[in-house]
């Protein structure tokens, strides 16, 4: 059983895991404007659906990040989301296909809207005498990524909203801590 939000202490989270995500090639969408997780969902989703993603690739998963983060000078930010592909799948426009070089994670789960715990996980990988952050491009929220669990459940074929909470893994890039 999840412990409860209002009982969690954020410096004390007690169920952050570790996880090496895999190398993988992944379809993009990028949107820069109004709600642009939105935005940025409906061609992936659709793409997801039409080529049956799901069963070329039972273990498909969803990331996405801020890009660009919002800023002052901005009206808009952006976000682009990954799905994991075969390697050999075509991707049309308005997708694009990248590689994502996987890695080591710092992963804490939350339920949708729970975004205030990402200062939470930040903390405990600041304070964690075990691993050290390992930022990537700081226009893109440094390389922080949300994996949505169980993605496909909901958009192959699409949940109805009474199907419960969209729970998703927040992810934090760490290495071993360098000793001395």
């Amino acid at each position: 059983m999840a412990p409860q939000t209002d009982s969690l202490e954020p410096n004390r989270l007690s169920d952050v895991r570790i996880v090496c995500l895999p190398p993988a090639t992944v379809a993009a969408s990028h949107y820069l404007g109004p709600d642009p997780e939105m935005n940025a969902s409906l061609p992936i989703d659709r793409f997801v659906r039409e080529v049956g993603l799901a069963r070329l690739r039972p273990d498909v998963r969803r990331y996405g990040f801020n890009h660009p983060n919002p800023a002052p000078e901005r009206p808009h930010y952006g976000y682009e989301i990954w799905v994991t592909i075969p390697d050999d799948l075509q991707v049309l426009i308005p997708l694009t296909k990248k590689r994502f070089s996987g890695g080591l994670y710092a992963a804490h789960t939350i339920a949708m809207g729970q975004f205030e715990q990402w200062e939470w996980l930040c903390r405990w990988v600041r304070e964690s005498p075990e691993y050290e952050e390992r930022w990537g491009d700081p226009d893109c929220m440094g390389g922080l990524l949300e994996e949505v669990l169980d993605y496909v459940r909901y958009v192959d074929p699409p949940a109805p909203e009474s199907q419960g909470v969209v729970h998703l893994d927040l992810l934090f890039p760490i290495r071993p801590r360098r000793r001395p």
